[in-house]
């Protein structure tokens, strides 16, 4: 059990949630690409939205792989600084990378949720008929909870930290 479900009995529904979800947009896309791909070749046919759903499907994998790959600190980060500095040095530059990252996906959360709204108001349509604003969600959403596991991160690098002062 890790240091989260001690401290939230509730972190274990909410990753069993994100890894489902990240399973049914894979599922989804999978089943949509293998459709267009039979109705094509046997029918000479196709789903007029299959194509830009599949793009907007992808963008949803895309950033909730990221949330799960976060939470599992399984996330690309370049290490060259690091490698030389003293495991002292080595908790305050992961602690102010990830306070940076966590700003960083704060601006981008206020953006996403900017254009979200835009698009709300606007009443800005895709392909079908179906809003804008409903398949570009996940980036506020997506950036949000980065924002969050990312400065939830630096504050255990932090501690850390202390933990290696006081030892």
């Amino acid at each position: 059990m890790s240091k989260t479900h001690k401290r939230n009995p509730v972190a274990p529904f909410i990753e069993k949630l994100e890894d489902g979800i990240v399973v049914l947009l894979f599922a989804a896309i999978a089943s949509i690409s293998l459709l267009q791909i039979i109705l094509r070749n046997f029918f000479d046919t196709g789903l007029s939205w299959a194509t830009p759903m599949l793009g907007i499907l992808l963008l949803w994998l895309t950033l909730s792989g990221a949330v799960v790959a976060v939470r599992k600190d399984r996330h690309i980060s370049i290490n060259i600084l690091t490698n030389y500095l003293t495991p002292h040095f080595k908790c305050l530059a992961f602690a102010g990378t990830k306070i940076f990252t966590a700003f960083v996906c704060a601006v981008i959360t206020f953006y996403g949720a900017r254009l979200v709204q835009m698009d709300f108001e606007m009443e800005t349509t895709l392909f079908s008929d179906m809003p804008a604003w409903a398949c570009e969600l996940i980036i506020p959403i997506s950036f949000s909870l980065l924002s969050v596991r990312f400065f939830i991160a630096a504050i255990g690098e932090i501690h850390d930290f202390k933990q290696q002062q006081t030892s």
